[in-house]
C-alpha cells in the first residue's frame, strides 16, 4: 500500500467520523508528503512547549567582548560598596573619637585656665 493510498483511506475514515467541532481541513497540507507533515506536527509540539529563559553570562560561562562587565561587574560593584561604606564609617568613628579627644583637653584648658584665674583673684 503506497502512501497515498493510505492517506485517502484515513481521510476516508475521518469522513465517516462525527466531530464535535469542525472537521479537520486536509487540503492545505496535501502537497507535502506525510514524513514532512510529520515534522511540522514534532516542530509545532517543540515550539509549543518551549519557554522563554533569560541568558546571563556568570563566571562560569564564556563569551565575548560584553562578557567581562556581565562575568565581574557585580562582585566589582559590591566589593567597591561595601569597601566604601565601611570607609565611611571608620572615618566618621575616628572624627567623632578625635571631636571628643579635642572636646575633653579643650575643657581641661578652659578648667586649667580659670583654677590660675581664681588664684590671681585671691592674691
Amino acid at each position: 500500500m503506497s502512501i497515498k493510498n493510505l492517506r485517502a483511506s484515513f481521510i476516508a475514515r475521518l469522513d465517516n467520523w462525527a466531530f464535535p467541532c469542525e472537521r479537520p481541513n486536509f487540503s492545505k497540507t496535501a502537497h507535502l508528503s506525510t514524513q514532512s507533515n510529520t515534522m511540522l506536527l514534532l516542530r509545532n509540539a517543540l515550539n509549543a512547549t518551549k519557554r522563554q529563559v533569560t541568558v546571563r553570562g556568570y563566571a562560569t560561562s564564556s563569551g565575548g567582548a560584553r562578557s567581562f562587565y556581565y562575568q565581574y561587574g557585580t562582585p566589582i560593584v559590591r566589593c567597591t560598596v561595601v569597601a566604601s561604606g565601611t570607609t565611611l564609617a571608620l572615618q566618621l568613628l575616628w572624627q567623632n573619637l578625635e571631636y571628643r579627644e579635642f572636646r575633653d583637653e579643650t575643657e581641661a584648658y578652659v578648667t586649667k585656665l580659670e583654677e590660675r584665674l581664681k588664684t590671681l583673684e585671691q592674691q
